[in-house]
C-alpha cells in the first residue's frame, strides 16, 4: 500500500470544514490528521495527514506533497531539500550530500522563488477521524 504524505495550509476559521473535505475525499492512513502552527505566527496553520494513494483524488486548494524525517519531525518537499543541500555544500548539488537533521528539528523546509523558507513548527492538535 502506497501513502503520502499531504500538508494543506489553511486558515483559523476553516479548519474544521478543511478536516471535513479531507476525510470525505481521501483514504487516511493512521485517521489521524495534525494541526500545525508555525512558531512566528498563529495565522500560519498547517493541516498534515497521511493518505493511501489508491484512494487519491484531487488534492484540496493550498495543499502540497511533502516528506518527513520522523527522527526530527522535520517536514519538507524535495525542492527544499535540495536548495539547502545547494545552500550549506557551496552551491553544488549533491544527492548524497549528508544533512545534519537535528539542526532542522520541527521544521518544515519549503522552497520559495526567494529561495530557501525555513519554518519552525509546533503541533497545536492532533484529531482522530
Amino acid at each position: 500500500m502506497k501513502t503520502q504524505l499531504v500538508c494543506t495550509f489553511v486558515r483559523k476559521n476553516q479548519i474544521d470544514q478543511t478536516i471535513n473535505k479531507i476525510t470525505e475525499n481521501f483514504k487516511l492512513l493512521n485517521g489521524k490528521i495534525f494541526l500545525l502552527k508555525s512558531s512566528q505566527s498563529d495565522n500560519e496553520l498547517i493541516l498534515s495527514y497521511n493518505i493511501v494513494l489508491d484512494s487519491r483524488k484531487d488534492f484540496l486548494p493550498g495543499s502540497i506533497l511533502v516528506h518527513r524525517k520522523k527522527e526530527t519531525n522535520t517536514i519538507y518537499t524535495i525542492n527544499a531539500l535540495n536548495e539547502l543541500i545547494v545552500n550549506i555544500n557551496n552551491g553544488i548539488l549533491d544527492k548524497k550530500y549528508p544533512i545534519e537533521w537535528e539542526r532542522y528539528q520541527d521544521t518544515m523546509m519549503l522552497k520559495k522563488s526567494s529561495g530557501l523558507n525555513l519554518i519552525k513548527t509546533e503541533v497545536v492538535k492532533i484529531y482522530s477521524v
